[in-house]
This record gives structure tokens, C-alpha cells and sequence, in this order.
């Protein structure tokens, strides 16, 4: 094909004759960076460099998915963490402000999170024991949620413990 029938008398905006532009344009046109049995070869991407090409970013953005995922299930499960051991603590306060006496009546006392209310029942539970002759006992606050939690809630388990004395 000849490209100077392509580009001869085009006007630019100017309304002037830009066939000395064309000529610049025609340089780079039929320049040939491998030329092969005299003819010039196409040069670009083949069909097979750009499905290699798609195959590395899909890989890629794939990985960075599991990334995401991973983490936001992570930030997830410790969002629960964190519920639970708050509601252990202000256990283990409340604990604190009863008369001694009365502490081993706590004994097995089970006690319900409403900070978490997607899991159904009774989710945390008290521990007394006497561990020096009325004297001294050992408290043990555990939330947890690992025998009533539903397949959607993360698992999550939290024990304070803490020893009181007369």
C-alpha cells in the first residue's frame, strides 16, 4: 500500500498543506524493527504473550483476594474476642464487689453477653473454689461460645482468672 496517496494534501487546522508532517508519520510507518525475508513483520502482542500476560494478573489479584478475605475474616473473630473479654472483666468486677461470704454462691452461676446477641443462651459461666480453707478463692470467669455458636459466628473462648482473699 502506498502510504503517500494515504497522507498527500491533508490540511491541518490551519487550513495548510501538512504533507511535510505526513512525511515524519510515513518514516515511522514503514520504519521496520524486524524485517524478515525483506518484508517488514507486524510487531505487537500475539494471542498467547497477552493470555500469559491476563493469567499472571489473575493470579495476582487472586492472591490479594485470599489476602482480603483472610483478614477481614481475622478482624472478624477478634471483634467477638474483644466482646468477650469485656463482658469477662465487668464479670469479674461485679465479682469483686460482693461480700466475701457470699462468693461461693457464685459457684457455677452462668450469665448472658448482650453485647453478642447472635448467639443464643447462656454464653458465659462463673467458677468459685475455695482454695485456702475459706480464706482465699480462686475465681474463673469463662465466656465462650464454642458449643452454641452458629457455622456463621467465629469461635471464640476467654477464662480470667483472679483469687480473692478475706
Amino acid at each position: 500500500m502506498n502510504y503517500n496517496k494515504l497522507f498527500w494534501g491533508l490540511k491541518g487546522l490551519s487550513g495548510k498543506n501538512t504533507s511535510h508532517f505526513s512525511g515524519r508519520v510515513l518514516a515511522r510507518i514503514n520504519s521496520c524493527r524486524h524485517p524478515k525475508n525483506g518484508r517488514c513483520a507486524l510487531t505487537g502482542f500475539t494471542i498467547l504473550e497477552a493470555m500469559i500476560a491476563i493469567a499472571f494478573i489473575t493470579i495476582a489479584l487472586g492472591s490479594f483476594m485470599v489476602t482480603f478475605h483472610s483478614m477481614f475474616q481475622s478482624n472478624h473473630s477478634l471483634q467477638y474476642q474483644t466482646l468477650a473479654m469485656k463482658a469477662a472483666q465487668e464479670m469479674m468486677e461485679q465479682l469483686k464487689t460482693i461480700d466475701f461470704a457470699t462468693l461461693p454462691a457464685q459457684n457455677g452461676l452462668p450469665f448472658q453477653v448482650l453485647e453478642i446477641p447472635e448467639v443464643p443462651g447462656n454464653i458465659g459461666s462463673v467458677s468459685v473454689i475455695d482454695v485456702g480453707g475459706g480464706n482465699v478463692y480462686e475465681i474463673t470467669v469463662v465466656v465462650s461460645n464454642t458449643y452454641a455458636a452458629p457455622m456463621a459466628l467465629p469461635k471464640f473462648y476467654t477464662r480470667l482468672i483472679s483469687r480473692r482473699a478475706r
